[in-house]
């Protein structure tokens, strides 16, 4: 039997895969053989989607962007009591959490610092909810280093 092709399932497999291992591991260490292991798919798969691992890594910060945008900005939107709709949002969201979401922490704290210690000597976008601009980060400090 032929396997039906679905390029976005495909791609949102490869994104879910991609922020397990980011998570377990960092983005330097995570590898794409194991991002690919469980999946199903192929290289071939994930090169059509991501030319690179810097992309891939872009990528999963786009959609935890999105689900942030969704989660917790969008329901407070042209609301007329916005504290009382936050803390209805922050009630539901917490009921969501799994005992692996709270052990990991928050995604977009975890993996956008992952991804920027990682990417120091490269170009990186920063994340703005207005949209992402290049920033040179090799001028970033490390932690605990004063410049």
């Amino acid at each position: 039997m032929k396997k039906i092709k679905n390029p976005e399932r495909s791609r949102q497999t490869i994104l879910a895969a991609a922020l397990k291992e980011i998570q377990q591991k960092g983005f330097h260490t995570a590898s794409l053989t194991d991002i690919l292991d469980g999946t199903g798919l192929t290289r071939g798969a994930l090169y059509h989607h991501f030319p690179n691992k810097k992309a891939l890594g872009h990528s999963v910060l786009d959609e935890i962007l999105k689900m942030v945008s969704e989660t917790w900005l969008d329901p407070i939107k042209n609301c007329n009591d916005p504290i009382t709709r936050l803390q209805e949002v922050m009630m539901i969201a917490g009921s969501r959490l799994s005992d692996v979401d709270i052990c990991t922490g928050c995604p977009l704290n975890n993996v956008a610092h992952k991804i920027t210690v990682a990417c120091r000597k490269s170009r990186i976008r920063s994340l703005t909810p207005s949209g992402a601009f290049p920033m040179e980060t090799d001028q970033w400090p490390l932690p605990g280093k004063s410049r």
